[in-house]
């Protein structure tokens, strides 16, 4: 899925909820922190998803395309070996 600027908004259910606590045993103070919060779609226009093809069930249009040789590529010889004492064609 693509999505466009402004077509998700978040939604804070709780801001930060920091806690501490000590473990007296480990000799040891725990931090944790946490939010809650929620996303929703806000502007289905923004969004675009995308679907795998199906052939079989989809129109495919073939393009006309032709094929140029480019002049600036030189083809390798290679594979064309001539035994010696052979004469070339």
């Amino acid at each position: 899925m693509a999505v466009k600027p402004g077509a998700m908004r978040t939604y804070m259910k709780r801001n930060v909820l920091s806690e501490k606590g000590r473990d007296m045993d480990h000799k040891i103070t725990k931090f944790n922190a946490d939010e809650h919060y929620g996303v929703a779609i806000y502007d289905d226009t923004k969004l675009l998803v995308v679907n795998p093809f199906d052939v079989e069930g989809g129109t495919v249009i073939n393009q006309n395309v032709t094929s140029t040789k480019d002049a600036t590529v030189k083809k390798s010889n290679k594979g064309k070996a001539v035994a010696s004492g052979t004469p070339s064609k």
